[in-house]
């Protein structure tokens, strides 16, 4: 019989990693946000009252890397935060 300690413990492994999952929704938020505010920032002229965000992907425009990589970035993130929780790989 396994004692009332190991029986947490072996309860909290089960568990799906939330903290894990949080910390990838915000770094993909943020990291998002802070390299389409540089993309914004290297865009000449550029205004979210007269363009639209895809302008700074557009493949004409010298901020697509940048743009591409922050969209990259997101969508990693946030797919990875999804399939954590469902994983049972513990």
């Amino acid at each position: 019989m396994r004692s009332a300690s190991a029986e947490a413990l072996a309860s909290v492994a089960k568990e799906p990693d939330l903290r894990r999952t949080g910390s990838l929704f915000v770094f993909g938020g943020l990291l998002f946000l802070l390299l389409t505010t540089a993309a914004e920032a290297v865009y000449p002229n550029f205004s979210l009252q007269v363009n639209s965000m895809s302008d700074l992907a557009a493949t004409t425009a010298n901020t697509t890397v940048v743009e591409e990589t922050a969209i990259l970035g997101l969508s990693l993130c946030w797919m990875l935060g999804g399939v954590l929780p469902l994983s049972e790989h513990r």
